[in-house]
């Protein structure tokens, strides 16, 4: 605890965060399960950040378990 008279370092903390969400990521069905969807969400991902992004998140349904 800090008592009368003591100081105290100051910590500045961001009140925003840059975040980027990928919506609508598809791989035509011919290509499906050859990890182009893995590649293509990295190289998303890497480009994000490039641009300062702290997050990505990704939207994809509940029933489409090759993309979890």
């Amino acid at each position: 605890s800090i008592g009368a008279g003591q100081e105290t370092e100051s910590v500045e903390v961001p009140i925003w965060t840059r975040v980027a969400y990928i919506l609508g990521l598809r791989v035509s069905p011919t290509y499906r399960r050859m990890g182009v969807g893995l590649r293509l969400v990295k190289a998303m991902e890497e480009w994000c950040q490039g641009q300062g992004a702290e997050y990505v998140y990704i939207a994809t349904e509940m029933n489409n378990e090759a993309s979890i």
